[in-house]
Protein backbone atom coordinates (compact mmCIF):
# COMPACT_ATOMS: atom_id res chain seq x y z
CA UNK A 1 0.00 0.00 0.00
CA UNK A 2 2.97 2.53 1.21
CA UNK A 3 4.65 1.08 -2.28
CA UNK A 4 1.17 2.44 -4.29
CA UNK A 5 1.16 5.54 -2.38
CA UNK A 6 4.21 6.82 -3.27
CA UNK A 7 3.83 6.15 -6.81
CA UNK A 8 1.31 7.99 -7.20
CA UNK A 9 2.73 11.29 -5.52
CA UNK A 10 5.85 10.74 -7.61
CA UNK A 11 3.71 10.47 -10.45
CA UNK A 12 1.55 13.87 -9.55
CA UNK A 13 5.19 15.43 -8.41
CA UNK A 14 6.29 14.57 -11.76
CA UNK A 15 3.30 16.19 -13.69
CA UNK A 16 3.73 19.18 -11.63
CA UNK A 17 6.88 19.80 -12.84
CA UNK A 18 6.63 18.46 -16.84
CA UNK A 19 3.92 21.27 -16.12
CA UNK A 20 5.97 23.94 -14.86
CA UNK A 21 8.64 23.41 -16.94
CA UNK A 22 6.33 23.64 -20.07
CA UNK A 23 4.79 26.92 -18.92
CA UNK A 24 8.70 28.55 -18.10
CA UNK A 25 9.60 27.05 -21.67
CA UNK A 26 6.80 28.66 -23.23
CA UNK A 27 7.04 32.22 -21.41
CA UNK A 28 11.05 32.19 -22.27
CA UNK A 29 10.33 32.04 -25.85
CA UNK A 30 7.64 34.37 -25.82
CA UNK A 31 10.36 36.75 -24.35
CA UNK A 32 12.58 36.00 -26.75
CA UNK A 33 10.45 36.59 -29.70
CA UNK A 34 9.48 40.18 -27.84
CA UNK A 35 12.90 40.74 -27.44
CA UNK A 36 13.57 39.91 -31.00
CA UNK A 37 10.89 42.18 -32.32
CA UNK A 38 11.69 44.75 -30.15
CA UNK A 39 9.36 48.38 -30.17
CA UNK A 40 12.26 49.97 -32.34
CA UNK A 41 9.78 52.82 -32.91
CA UNK A 42 9.16 51.71 -36.46
CA UNK A 43 5.62 51.30 -37.38
CA UNK A 44 4.46 47.43 -38.35
CA UNK A 45 5.15 46.91 -42.02
CA UNK A 46 7.13 49.96 -42.13
CA UNK A 47 10.94 49.16 -43.29
CA UNK A 48 13.53 51.76 -41.81
CA UNK A 49 16.31 52.34 -44.08
CA UNK A 50 19.92 52.12 -42.53
CA UNK A 51 22.60 54.90 -43.63
CA UNK A 52 26.63 53.90 -43.74
CA UNK A 53 29.05 55.65 -43.11
CA UNK A 54 33.10 54.54 -43.39
CA UNK A 55 35.57 55.80 -41.48
CA UNK A 56 38.24 55.10 -39.03
CA UNK A 57 37.67 54.51 -35.63
CA UNK A 58 38.77 56.90 -33.57
CA UNK A 59 37.50 56.55 -29.79
CA UNK A 60 35.47 53.89 -28.29
CA UNK A 61 33.79 53.05 -24.68
CA UNK A 62 34.01 49.29 -23.58
CA UNK A 63 31.21 47.41 -21.92
CA UNK A 64 33.22 44.44 -21.04
CA UNK A 65 35.39 42.02 -22.88
CA UNK A 66 32.88 40.99 -25.02
CA UNK A 67 30.31 44.48 -25.59
CA UNK A 68 31.21 47.87 -26.65
CA UNK A 69 28.93 50.51 -25.42
CA UNK A 70 30.05 53.32 -28.92
CA UNK A 71 32.58 54.31 -31.25
CA UNK A 72 33.63 57.27 -32.45
CA UNK A 73 34.41 57.52 -36.18
CA UNK A 74 36.07 60.22 -38.67
CA UNK A 75 35.34 59.80 -42.30
CA UNK A 76 38.23 61.18 -44.69
CA UNK A 77 36.17 64.76 -44.76
CA UNK A 78 36.97 65.46 -41.14
CA UNK A 79 33.11 64.28 -40.54
CA UNK A 80 33.42 62.42 -37.22
CA UNK A 81 30.35 60.76 -35.74
CA UNK A 82 29.25 58.77 -32.23
CA UNK A 83 27.64 55.29 -33.14
CA UNK A 84 25.74 53.50 -30.22
CA UNK A 85 25.78 49.79 -30.27
CA UNK A 86 21.80 49.58 -28.34
CA UNK A 87 22.87 47.51 -26.37
CA UNK A 88 24.00 44.42 -29.12
CA UNK A 89 26.76 42.32 -29.57
CA UNK A 90 28.45 42.54 -32.61
CA UNK A 91 30.00 39.10 -32.55
CA UNK A 92 33.33 40.07 -34.58
CA UNK A 93 33.92 43.22 -33.21
CA UNK A 94 34.79 42.95 -29.96
CA UNK A 95 36.68 45.60 -27.88
CA UNK A 96 40.29 44.28 -28.86
CA UNK A 97 39.43 44.18 -32.95
CA UNK A 98 37.94 47.56 -32.34
CA UNK A 99 41.01 48.58 -30.89
CA UNK A 100 42.89 47.26 -33.15
CA UNK A 101 41.13 49.11 -35.96
CA UNK A 102 41.53 52.25 -33.96
CA UNK A 103 45.86 51.55 -33.69
CA UNK A 104 46.33 50.06 -37.35
CA UNK A 105 44.09 53.19 -38.49
CA UNK A 106 41.95 50.64 -40.56
CA UNK A 107 38.35 51.52 -41.97
CA UNK A 108 35.42 50.29 -40.62
CA UNK A 109 31.71 50.49 -42.50
CA UNK A 110 29.05 51.51 -40.13
CA UNK A 111 25.22 50.58 -41.08
CA UNK A 112 23.15 52.80 -38.78
CA UNK A 113 20.16 53.92 -38.13
CA UNK A 114 18.90 57.50 -36.42
CA UNK A 115 16.87 56.78 -32.86
CA UNK A 116 15.53 59.67 -30.46
CA UNK A 117 18.79 61.35 -31.79
CA UNK A 118 21.41 58.83 -31.20
CA UNK A 119 23.41 56.90 -34.03
CA UNK A 120 22.34 53.16 -33.36
CA UNK A 121 24.57 50.62 -35.25
CA UNK A 122 22.59 47.96 -37.38
CA UNK A 123 26.30 46.15 -38.69
CA UNK A 124 29.29 46.93 -38.65
CA UNK A 125 32.38 45.46 -41.15
CA UNK A 126 35.60 46.15 -42.38
CA UNK A 127 36.30 48.47 -44.57
CA UNK A 128 39.76 47.73 -47.06
CA UNK A 129 40.14 49.35 -50.53
CA UNK A 130 39.92 46.58 -52.85
CA UNK A 131 42.97 45.98 -54.84
CA UNK A 132 43.15 47.31 -58.44
CA UNK A 133 41.67 45.06 -61.02
CA UNK A 134 44.78 43.98 -63.30
CA UNK A 135 44.75 45.79 -66.31
CA UNK A 136 46.18 44.25 -69.96
CA UNK A 137 46.46 40.29 -70.67
CA UNK A 138 48.38 37.94 -68.83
Amino acid sequence: MKDLMRSQRETSTSFFLNKTLILFGIAGMALVAVGLGGCDGAAEGQVEASLSFTGTVIDFKAESLLEFESITVANESGVVLDFHSGGKRFEEFTPAHVREHMVLGDPVEVSYREVGGRLLIVSLRDSYDEPPAPSGSP
